[in-house]
């Protein structure tokens, strides 16, 4: 008689096919390029996920209209204000334009969108907005809050889009120094031991120096991210080629988890082309860098640092 409990040999041969099974199919997950992997995740997300995904934006929507709700009316307030003290001056550089013969600022729409965290392993750089292709939204339309710049769109659905912050490790952007006289290119850095996630800034020529605590913002190159919004502080030298140029760490001034709402570039038909300065919507640089900025950089690139200028 078996015991109770026990698995005769057919029993213990369809486990094992299953764990094989199992093991295949991860192996040739983990194999296969980036682009189809992301095209399986998003089939995914739209079929087997998203009533769960829904479920998940509804309740997070809900926690956060009831948290942020004095929060956002004190922006709405504060909005207004600066609408209200800077109206006569956008209304003279109208009349100025069309006195000297120059064409309208081409501005880009931009709308209100949530922003969601799917919640599993391996997609903590990828987040998820409640609007996509029906309203606008295309896949490279930056993401923007009202502390600078948050990440971009990768792939517009109809009515959901999924995007990145700028942890991810595709992420890159060109930025200048916030008085527009040195031109570079962020991108993410991996979080030390003890340390904060941090952005690393390349590009700059061997014999200019920024001074820790300088405000890095988008430079509007490339036609993806608007002119003027907010990127990072300068946080000390992380490299230099001598004689070629220098590469400094940079503390962004957005903190992905933080990122509840924001405001998303929406386009009916110009695409992601369109040139904006939105300098004027942020102001002046009050923010410090964060503490952990002093311990970052080879101790070794200091000196150069100290006797280059």
């Amino acid at each position: 008689m078996r015991e109770y409990g026990g698995a005769d040999g057919n029993g213990l041969r369809r486990q094992f096919l299953l764990v094989a099974a199992c093991l295949l199919v991860g192996l040739f997950f983990y194999l296969i390029p980036t682009e189809p992997q992301q095209s399986i995740a998003s089939g995914i997300r739209l079929t087997l996920l998203r009533p769960f995904v829904d479920i998940r934006s509804a309740l997070s929507a809900a926690r956060s209209r009831s948290r942020e709700a004095d929060m956002l009316r004190a922006q709405v307030d504060s909005l207004r204000a600066w609408v209200a003290n800077n109206a006569p001056a956008i209304e003279e550089n109208r009349r100025l334009r069309v006195l000297i013969g120059l064409a309208p600022l081409v501005e880009r729409s931009y709308r209100a969108v949530s922003v969601h965290r799917p919640g599993n392993l391996g997609s903590q750089s990828t987040i998820v907005l409640d609007l996509g292709y029906e309203q606008g939204v295309h896949g490279l339309s930056p993401i923007i809050t009202a502390d600078g710049l948050a990440g971009r769109v990768l792939e517009a659905h109809p009515s959901l889009s999924i995007g990145m912050d700028w942890s991810h490790p595709d992420f890159r952007a060109s930025v200048m120094s916030e008085d527009g006289e040195l031109y570079g290119i962020v991108g993410p850095e991996p979080a030390t031991f003890g340390g904060a996630e941090r952005l690393i800034l390349t590009g700059i020529p061997y014999f200019n120096v920024l001074a820790d605590g300088t405000l890095v913002v988008t430079s509007g190159r490339g036609g993806v991210y608007p002119r003027g919004v907010p990127v990072g502080r300068v946080g000390g030298l992380a490299k230099v080629e001598e004689g070629w140029h220098r590469s400094y760490w940079v503390y962004p001034t957005v903190h992905p988890a933080s990122v509840t709402h924001a405001l998303v570039g929406v386009s009916d038909a110009s695409g992601p082309g369109d040139e904006a300065d939105l300098s004027s919507l942020f102001p002046k640089a009050t923010s410090p860098i964060p503490d952990s900025a002093g311990e970052a950089g080879p101790a070794a690139d200091a000196p150069d640092a100290a006797g280059s200028g």
